[in-house]
């Protein structure tokens, strides 16, 4: 896995928020699907913010073969566009994804 460094440029839209933000591409295992905005693990699959690695900005099939995406691993994104592990606190996936550098902020301002 590598920082992006070619390629497209992402911007502020209705994931992200702010500027700064680090990308990374992640492997989509074979049999596993990805949408923009979801907030996945290491294996893609989705995270209560324990093991949250990033938050995907393209989405990626992997059903028929393993594939890539990119990924934002360092930033700020907002909450309300987000997928995440069904059944998470949503103040504990703020604080778990602060502490891994993804600033999560909610509509209107708060974090």
């Amino acid at each position: 896995m590598d920082f992006v460094t070619e390629g497209k440029k992402y911007g502020n839209d209705q994931i992200l928020s702010g500027t700064g933000h680090k990308y990374i591409e992640l492997e989509v295992p074979q049999g596993k699907k990805v949408k923009r905005g979801d907030a996945v693990n290491a294996t893609a699959e989705l995270s209560d913010g324990t093991d949250l690695f990033g938050v995907v900005l393209e989405d990626a099939d992997g059903t028929n073969a393993k594939t890539k995406t990119v990924v934002a691993v360092f930033g700020e994104v907002i909450f309300e566009n987000l997928q995440i592990k069904p059944a998470t606190d949503k103040v504990t996936f703020i604080k778990e994804a602060r502490n891994k550098g993804i600033i999560v902020k909610e509509l209107g301002g708060k974090a």
